[in-house]
């Protein structure tokens, strides 16, 4: 199945804002692998809520952690996309913070970031954890279950671990998302966030809006900043030579007659805008670092874990694609609190 354009789109605006290279290409990963899926399971008759939010597309969330999560009402999902259906992983984080999915779905994508294929599912029982490097676990792909009995498993599918977050809980929610904003929170506390964030769709959902809304107050709070001291710096200061005093005039030149904000201020303004929203703009390094490192190879003589890779430009290319389109694409939230 290709990989359309809204698809890499959504990927990129979610993966845009990390500084860190590393991080930015997995979160893209992460992202191109929950949108792909969700897109998939409606054409294949899954009933999937319009209101769905992701764990994924929480920011603050999937800068610490790999993770691709669709969570339905039934079922909880997470996508591992591989270049090579020899390698089949899942994070150690699930398994360190208790938030191992019901089901992991595995993706295949091409090296040109063009066409996905799902490959199967296994359940988090199949892992055999002495074979493992420091942050994956991994199976052999013959433990997967065939793509044709996915959809079936789904819809069948019934958590009896599933019980209903209370108003409290929620809030409390809100209050350790903000503790791991500020990083003033242990790894108890981090894992009963992700919990927390697993179990309701009401929470994802709040904080995603919040995020939203703080992204957007950051920038329009550097706009007004450099239009107030552009304006200081318009305005001057002289010494009236009579009386050694100090008085304080404008600049008229700068000013109409009405005290309207100088053109030259607001053309400032808009064009420091435009220069925050193509932020998100990734730098191309291809000239000193080719390719991306992720994943590996799983090796049964030696059950080593060998780097495989991936185009590094490819991916560049993709989260930096449509930016321009991002107010258009990206979700917003327009309250001021979780």
């Amino acid at each position: 199945m290709n990989v359309t354009e809204d698809i890499k789109t959504d990927a990129g605006i979610i993966s845009s804002g990390f500084a860190n290279n590393k991080t930015r290409k997995r979160a893209y990963i992460n992202a191109l692998g929950g949108e792909f899926l969700t897109k998939w399971l409606r054409a294949n008759g899954v009933s999937v809520p319009s209101d769905i939010a992701h764990i994924y597309s929480i920011s603050k969330v999937l800068e610490k952690l790999d993770i691709s999560d669709v969570i339905l009402p039934n079922i909880h999902i997470d996508v591992r996309i591989v270049w090579d259906e020899r390698i089949i992983f899942a994070p150690k984080s699930h398994f360190e913070y208790n938030i191992v999915p019901d089901i992991y779905v595995v993706i295949k994508l091409d090296d040109n970031v063009e066409n996905m294929s799902v490959l199967g599912f296994f359940t988090p029982d199949k892992i055999d954890k002495k074979y493992q490097n420091n942050d994956y676990y991994f199976i052999p792909n013959s433990k997967l279950q065939p793509v044709e009995n996915l959809i079936p498993f789904i819809k069948n599918f019934r958590d009896t671990k599933n019980i209903e977050v209370t108003p409290n809980e929620i809030g409390k929610g809100k209050t350790l998302f903000t503790n791991l904003i500020d990083d003033v929170i242990s790894e108890s506390r981090k894992a009963e966030l992700y919990k927390l964030l697993v179990r309701s769709n009401v929470l994802r959902n709040g904080i995603i809006e919040f995020e939203e809304f703080d992204k957007i107050s950051y920038k329009v709070g550097l706009i007004i900043s450099d239009v107030l001291e552009r304006d200081a710096i318009n305005e001057q200061y002289i010494i009236d030579d009579d009386d050694d005093e100090y008085s304080f005039v404008d600049d008229d030149d700068d000013y109409d007659d009405n005290g309207n904000i100088p053109s030259n201020i607001v053309t400032d303004a808009r064009a420091h805008q435009t220069m925050n929203s193509s932020e998100t703009e990734v730098i191309q390094d291809a000239e000193t670092e080719h390719r991306f490192e992720g994943g590996g190879v799983f090796e049964d003589d030696n059950s080593e874990y060998e780097n495989y890779n991936i185009s590094e430009s490819l991916i560049d290319d993709e989260i930096g694609k449509n930016i321009s389109r991002k107010n258009n694409s990206q979700k917003k939230g327009s309250k001021r609190s979780i």
